[in-house]
């Protein structure tokens, strides 16, 4: 079941991610952003659309952490309570992760920003 409830919140922001893209009128080609290092490439580069598609995967991932920790299962990261992660935060925390990472660059940027902000933002556990 909780499975299905991940999914449920990955495929709505990956429905959100699309509308917004076409909002924008701007084509939308997923290969292009499987890269960390393409996506921080063209963030650099001033590309509004590789910025708001970093910053929906680290909106997803926060709602997939939101519902662990409802449902009382270990969180993937835990950033402060009050912490609202912006758009230049999450692309600050993945350039610092693959720079402090040789090699991750080449896998794609959604999962490299889960490592980045698990490492960011570790949950303490139950020996600290």
């Amino acid at each position: 079941m909780e499975m299905r409830s991940i999914r449920v919140a990955f495929m709505t922001g990956t429905v959100a991610l699309f509308h917004t893209a076409s909002v924008a009128q701007q084509p939308v080609v997923p290969e292009t952003y499987l890269t960390a290092d393409r996506m921080l490439s063209d963030i650099k580069s001033g590309s509004d659309l590789a910025r708001i598609i970093l910053h929906s995967y680290g909106f997803q991932t926060g709602f997939i952490n939101a519902k662990l920790k409802y449902q009382g299962l270990p969180q993937l990261y835990c950033s402060p309570e009050k912490l609202a992660i912006t758009s230049e935060q999450h692309a600050d925390i993945l350039k610092r992760y693959v720079e402090n990472h040789e090699g991750v660059g080449q896998f794609p940027a959604g999962a490299v920003l889960v490592d980045a902000l698990e490492e960011t933002f570790p949950c303490k556990t139950s020996d600290e």
